[in-house]
């Protein structure tokens, strides 16, 4: 997690066109999760040995403020891989998980739609899953129209 388009560039990621285009939309910060490559190898050692990345900047005052103050941040889902997105609330979220998180934070209870996943170090990129913005949406973007 990120609070801005030069926090992911400096893990080292490709910030190929559709990155760029994804970026620029009316959905970031907020909706779209980027699964992104590395040009070489990243520049943090908390991601070496991966080949892609996940990436988000969240649409929440309180979690930039934080990120913009540590920087980008090793994050969990809100639920274990699989599971369906259904925790609303922090005790929820922590109740899911296997072992404790170093820091929870409670921004309240919260939607129950997932951010679409994209990955854009797939060529085509490839919605890996459905969330609030729509196929459709994310095409247009990719595609310009």
């Amino acid at each position: 997690m990120v609070a801005s388009a030069s926090d992911i560039a400096a893990l080292g990621v490709d910030m190929n066109d559709n990155v760029q285009k994804l970026l620029a939309s009316d959905y970031v910060p907020g909706d779209i999760t980027m699964v992104v490559g590395f040009k070489s190898t990243p520049s943090v050692s908390w991601l070496e040995g991966r080949e892609e990345v996940a990436i988000r900047i969240p649409n929440h005052p309180k979690m930039l403020a934080i990120l913009e103050k540590t920087g980008p941040l090793l994050v969990t889902s809100a639920n274990r891989h699989g599971n369906p997105t259904t925790p609303l609330t922090v005790a929820e979220v922590l109740a899911d998980l296997t072992d404790a998180p170093d820091l929870a934070i409670d921004g309240g209870i919260v939607e129950n739609i997932p951010s679409t996943i994209v990955n854009c170090h797939s060529t085509p990129p490839v919605i890996e899953r459905s969330g609030r913005i729509s196929f459709k949406e994310i095409f247009n973007i990719l595609n310009n129209e």
